[in-house]
This record gives C-alpha cells, sequence and structure tokens, in this order.
C-alpha cells in the first residue's frame, strides 16, 4: 500500500478561487491482468480547496481499494475558466463530429490539458528502488545550472517521483548518470504523481 495523503496535502495551493486539482482513480492491467484493455478511468474529482481535499480522501481510498486501483493527483493547478473555456471548444468540436457520447466527458478531458501552475511542477520518474541512485539523481537536480529546487519526494510502486521546478533537460540528459539512462528514469512536464494504492 501506498499513502501519500500527507505528503502531498501541503503541496496544494490554491492562488485564487479559480484554482482546483485533478485526481484521477486508474484501474490497470498490470494490478489487474484479467483486463481486457491497459486501463481504465474509474472515477475523476476535482479539488477545489483543502477541506474539499480531506472531505473526499476517504472516497478516493473506497474507490481505489474497490477496484484495485490507483489514485492520481497532478501537482499543476487547474484554473476553472481556462478549463471552461477548453470544455467548451471540445464540445463543440464533438458535437460538429457528430460524437455525442464524448460531450460527457469533455470537461475531465479538458482538466488532463489545461494548467495554470507558475512555476509548472516537473515530475522526475525514477523506478528503481536502490536509494543511492536516487540520491544521485536529487544532487544532480539540484546542482546549478540543472536545477533550482525539489519540491517533493513522492514515494511510487517501483521507486520514487521527484516533485521539482522546471529544469534545462539538454544538460539533464547529458549529465546523467550512464548506467541508468533510460532504464529508470523519465521526466513528466504535466504529469499525476501517486495519491493512493491499495
Amino acid at each position: 500500500m501506498i499513502n501519500n495523503f500527507e505528503l502531498i496535502k501541503p503541496l496544494l495551493d490554491f492562488p485564487t478561487p479559480l484554482s482546483f486539482y485533478h485526481v484521477q482513480i486508474l484501474k490497470r492491467r498490470k494490478d489487474n491482468p484479467d483486463m481486457l484493455r491497459d486501463m481504465e478511468v474509474i472515477e475523476q474529482y476535482a479539488i477545489w480547496d483543502h477541506n474539499d481535499f480531506i472531505f473526499k480522501y476517504a472516497d478516493i481510498m473506497a474507490t481505489c481499494i474497490k477496484y484495485n486501483a490507483r489514485a492520481y493527483i497532478n501537482l499543476n493547478v487547474r484554473d476553472q475558466k481556462k478549463v471552461a473555456l477548453v470544455t467548451m471548444n471540445l464540445i463543440s468540436t464533438y458535437i460538429l463530429n457528430e460524437d455525442y457520447k464524448a460531450v460527457k466527458n469533455a470537461f475531465w478531458r479538458a482538466c488532463g490539458t489545461t494548467n495554470s501552475q507558475t512555476p509548472k511542477r516537473w515530475i522526475v520518474d525514477i523506478d528503481t528502488k536502490d536509494e543511492s541512485i536516487l540520491i544521485k539523481y536529487i544532487d544532480l537536480i539540484n546542482t546549478s545550472p540543472i536545477g533550482r529546487k525539489i519540491i517533493a519526494i513522492i514515494p511510487t510502486v517501483n521507486g520514487k517521483h521527484i516533485i521539482s521546478e522546471p529544469f534545462n533537460v539538454k544538460e539533464f540528459r547529458e549529465s546523467r548518470i550512464p548506467a541508468y539512462d533510460t532504464e529508470f528514469v523519465d521526466i513528466h512536464k504535466d504529469h499525476p504523481t501517486i495519491l493512493y494504492v491499495p
């Protein structure tokens, strides 16, 4: 089990009354080999403020347990106005294409493609439990001019997500620890991190 609620709660910042965060519960074939698809979205949540996060967390955990699914949260804040405008454009496109079933998912799709975080929060996904490798990457990200600031380190099923401010990706790739370049490390610029895994 992974429960990152207490680690993530202080990372949620609501800079304006229109700010919110996007949570998805995903059921994956990796965890459920009998599935026909690689992944299924079970439920999605908008987190409107800290109290809402606390209130909804019990339901998020219960849903994950019921479906043997994982909860993910994107730590790049969303803006209601921007998401509403993208939602409206998506709905218009779906109707023009006579894809009426897709209309109900327009808001959640807009949440997945629209963020207003400044500066953005990136994820360096380290897929190994080897703490010595993790320490080397933390040092690398914190070394000027590669990076500025590591915001948090979030446990995952296979390793850690290093949440950081943007850094020079070219220099990072050129400076990476050679033995672990492609096997263990990915950089995600607007991607969710693990909130809960049963």
